[in-house]
């Protein structure tokens, strides 16, 4: 007799400990849920502060965290996706890369490379370290830079070295490379400080662009012509130039 109530008092008892256990795994299950929800809550960790870290010119530390805090500010910062604050900045035609890092508990370190421009580029100007053109409001832009160019973007690399060849063959001489074009036949056009536009053409083995520019200088320091009354010099020859003269 009190055997068999020994075994109903246990098997009762294994029940309600199943039970128990069940009961136990939800609320745990359920609290876990909840927490997530309030982590994630804008209201309980939201970005707070934006620090600001590269070597500026062009743009100002207001402007980056601006653009920072349009896109983040007030989200919650376990959240919040890194790439799209990134993807933000990087719209702004001066930023040539941008990292963004969380900084726990409330704040965003974000990291700057501006372009560098080595010349303008079309309407633009040109970043001769990433190798691309870029497209900023010139407004304000003066800097003394020579001017480049091309019917396409992916030309700019190829006009800007070539550039820098010109003007070292310039060097020592009383000539300064201001401009230079590639038109859409692949030919050189050089516009001089004094205002001459020097037509080179097609770079050729036969007659390869250096030589015509050594004609230009070897030619123009023996002759007593008045380079004020010169548009242009035509070297597109294999041998020699011609003069084209200003209102005629």
């Amino acid at each position: 007799m009190s055997l068999k109530k020994y075994k109903k008092f246990t098997r009762g008892y294994y029940l309600l400990g199943i039970a128990s256990i069940i009961f136990v795994g939800y609320s745990m299950i359920c609290v876990f849920y909840h927490f997530q929800d309030v982590l994630r809550s804008d209201r309980l960790m939201p970005v707070r502060a934006v620090v600001v870290d590269g070597v500026l010119k062009y743009l100002s530390r207001k402007d980056i965290a601006d653009i920072t805090g349009r896109t983040a500010a007030g989200s919650n910062i376990t959240t919040l996706d890194t790439e799209e604050v990134r993807s933000a900045l990087m719209q702004n035609p001066w930023i040539a890369s941008a990292s963004v890092k969380k900084k726990m508990p409330d704040t965003l370190d974000v990291s700057i490379v501006e372009h560098v421009p080595a010349a303008y580029f079309n309407h633009g100007l040109f970043d001769a370290k990433t190798r691309e053109p870029f497209y900023p409001n010139m407004r304000d832009f003066k800097e003394p830079l020579v001017k480049l160019e091309a019917t396409h973007d992916y030309l700019a690399p190829t006009v800007y070295d070539q550039t820098v060849k010109f003007i070292s063959e310039f060097q020592n001489t009383p000539y300064e490379v201001v401009k230079v074009k590639l038109d859409s036949a692949r030919g050189y056009h050089i516009t001089l400080s004094n205002g001459i536009e020097l037509r080179l053409g097609r770079d050729e083995a036969k007659n390869p662009l250096s030589q015509r520019i050594k004609t230009f200088i070897e030619a123009f320091s023996k002759t007593d012509i008045d380079v004020n009354n010169v548009e242009y010099v035509d070297l597109r020859y294999d041998s020699g130039f011609s003069i084209g003269w200003k209102n005629k």
